[in-house]
C-alpha cells in the first residue's frame, strides 16, 4: 500500500471509518491489508475481528497518531480523522476533571458541615448536657388558655366598661337555660293522693304510720315512680339516718378530676349536710337545721380534705333564703323531682335473692333539676347555673320501702373561672336508718 496506516482505533471507529465502510476515506489500513477481500467483497460481514483489534489496544478511548515513522505524508483525511479523535480525547479529559472539582467540592462542604456541628457542641465535655423535660401538652394548653381567658377580660373590663365586656359576660359567662321559667310544683309528685288512694292513709298521723306498713300491697303492684315516692316518705319518718355520698366530677376540656363527699345527718332533732369537693379547687360547706325551726346557720370549711374539714360559722340564713340559694332544706331526702311528667323511660328490676327492687330513671335534663340546680351551682362554686344533657338516677329498695342505695351518673356543662366547660359526674349514696348518729364538730 502506498501509504500505511499505523493508526490504533476502536471496534466503532473502525466500523465506521475503515474503506469498506468509507471507500473515499483511505488509500489503505492495517485491517484491509490482511484481508485483502475486505473491499472487494460486498456480502461480507460487517464484524470487526475483534481479537485482533484487541490485541492493537482498541479499547483505548485515545489515539496515538503515527507512533512510529515519518507523517509528513499525512494526507488530508488523516488529518481530519486526527482532529476528530483528538477532540473527542479532550472532552472526555475535561468530563473527568470537571467531575474531580465537584467531587472535591462536596468532601469540602461536607467536612465544613462536621465542623460546624462540633462547635455546637458543649465546651466542657465533662458535663452531660441534659434535655429538659417537657411539660404535659394538656397542663400548659390549659394554663395559657386560662391566661388568655383572664387577660382578655381584664382588658375588656378596664377599656370597654359597659361594652364588650359585658357582652361577653353576659353571653359567654351565663347558662342558656332558664330554670325560673318552670313551676317546680307542677312536677312534684303528689305523695298524700297516693297514700290516701292506695293505703287509705289521709291524716298526717295515719301518713305517718306508713313506716311500719305490713299491708298486702307490694311494690310490684305499683308504678316505679310511686316506688319510690314511698321510699322517700318513709325516709323521712325515721328516728335517725345517715346519708353516705362518694363520687367524682371530670371536666373533659381539663382533664381535671374533682372528687366529691357528701354526708347527711339527723340524731332526731338536729339536721346536718356536709358537702365537699376537692381537687384543684376546694369548696367545703356545712348547714345545720334544727327540726321545726326558721332558720339554717352555714359553715365554711378550712384544711379540707376528701372526706373532712374544720368547721367555722359563716352566717345564718331564713329557710326561705336557704331554699332560695339551695332548692331544699338540710332534712331533704333526693334533690331531684321524680314523677311521670319528669322521666323519659325506666328500667324496673328486681332481685329475688336480696328481697330488693332497682328503677333506673332517664330523668328529663330540666323538669327533674328544678330544686338540684341551685345545689349543685352552689356545692360546686360555679358561675352559672348548669346545663343538663343526660341524668341516669339508680334507686335500690327492699320489699318494705327502705332505700338501700341511690347511684346517679350525670352530663353537663358548667362555668368556672370564666370558662365553659363540659363534665361527667356520678355519686353513690348508701343509706342507713335508725343508727347511731354522731354530730359534728362545729366552730362560732
Amino acid at each position: 500500500m502506498d501509504n500505511p496506516c499505523l493508526h490504533i482505533y476502536t471496534i466503532e471507529y473502525v466500523k465506521s471509518k475503515c474503506m469498506r465502510c468509507n471507500p473515499t476515506l483511505f488509500k489503505g489500513c492495517n485491517y484491509m491489508a490482511k484481508n485483502k477481500n475486505h473491499n472487494n467483497d460486498k456480502n461480507a460481514s460487517s464484524d470487526i475481528d475483534i481479537n485482533n483489534l484487541t490485541n492493537q489496544s482498541l479499547a483505548s478511548e485515545e489515539v496515538n497518531l503515527f507512533a512510529s515513522g515519518d507523517n509528513s505524508n499525512e494526507n488530508d483525511s488523516s488529518k481530519e480523522i486526527k482532529t476528530e479523535v483528538m477532540t473527542k480525547a479532550k472532552k472526555k479529559k475535561n468530563a473527568k476533571d470537571l467531575l474531580n472539582k465537584e467531587e472535591e467540592a462536596s468532601e469540602a462542604e461536607l467536612k465544613e458541615n462536621e465542623n460546624e456541628k462540633m462547635a455546637e457542641k458543649p465546651l466542657n465535655k465533662g458535663k452531660e448536657h441534659k434535655k429538659k423535660k417537657q411539660k404535659k401538652p394538656y397542663e400548659k394548653t390549659t394554663f395559657m388558655h386560662k391566661m388568655r381567658v383572664l387577660g382578655v377580660l381584664l382588658v375588656l373590663g378596664v377599656f370597654t366598661g359597659s361594652g364588650l365586656g359585658v357582652w361577653y359576660f353576659n353571653v359567654n359567662l351565663r347558662s342558656r337555660v332558664s330554670y325560673s321559667d318552670y313551676d317546680p310544683t307542677e312536677y312534684v309528685f303528689d305523695t298524700n293522693k297516693l297514700l290516701a288512694d292506695k293505703f287509705n292513709l289521709t291524716t298526717k298521723a295515719e301518713r305517718d304510720s306508713f313506716k311500719n306498713y305490713s299491708g298486702d300491697i307490694k311494690p310490684s303492684d305499683l308504678k316505679p315512680e310511686e316506688n319510690l315516692a314511698l321510699a322517700v316518705h318513709k325516709a323521712t319518718l325515721a328516728d335517725t339516718f345517715l346519708f353516705t355520698g362518694n363520687g367524682s366530677s371530670t371536666a373533659s376540656m381539663m382533664n381535671i378530676t374533682q372528687s366529691v363527699y357528701s354526708l347527711r345527718r339527723f340524731d332526731g332533732t338536729n339536721y346536718y349536710f356536709e358537702s365537699i369537693s376537692k381537687g384543684m379547687l376546694s369548696i367545703a360547706n356545712l348547714d345545720h337545721y334544727v327540726k321545726g325551726s326558721n332558720e339554717v346557720k352555714i359553715y365554711k370549711g378550712t384544711s379540707i380534705s376528701q372526706k373532712n374539714a374544720n368547721w367555722n360559722y359563716s352566717q345564718t340564713l331564713t329557710k326561705n333564703k336557704y331554699m332560695d340559694m339551695t332548692g331544699s332544706l338540710p332534712s331533704g331526702i333526693t334533690p331531684y323531682i321524680i314523677s311521670a311528667k319528669t322521666y323519659n323511660s325506666v328500667i324496673v328490676e328486681y332481685d329475688e335473692e336480696l328481697d330488693q327492687y332497682s328503677f333506673t330513671f332517664d330523668l328529663h335534663p330540666i323538669t327533674s333539676v328544678l330544686y338540684y340546680y341551685k345545689e349543685m351551682k352552689r356545692t360546686g362554686g360555679l358561675e352559672a347555673d348548669p346545663e343538663f344533657k343526660s341524668i341516669q338516677y339508680t334507686a335500690v329498695m327492699d320489699s318494705k320501702w327502705n332505700l338501700v342505695y341511690t347511684e346517679v351518673f350525670e352530663e353537663y356543662d358548667a362555668i368556672k373561672l370564666g370558662l365553659r366547660n363540659s363534665l361527667k359526674g356520678t355519686i353513690k349514696i348508701e343509706y342507713d336508718f335508725n343508727c347511731d348518729v354522731t354530730p359534728p364538730t362545729l366552730k362560732g
